[in-house]
């Protein structure tokens, strides 16, 4: 089962494995897997609001 993360925490995550990133690509893979998520979320969004 998934756990769900308020936004807050989400976004602390993230910032904490960013400063944790060996090099620019491991900075990248992180971001992307994060802003993923976030694109998702809008889509899942828009078709509940019918936008």
């Amino acid at each position: 089962m998934k756990k769900e993360y308020d936004w807050h925490t989400e976004r602390c995550l993230m910032i904490y494995e960013l400063m944790n990133a060996k090099n620019s690509l491991e900075f990248s893979k992180i971001l992307m897997k994060y802003f993923e998520g976030l694109y998702d979320k809008v889509k899942y969004a828009k078709n509940v609001l019918k936008i």
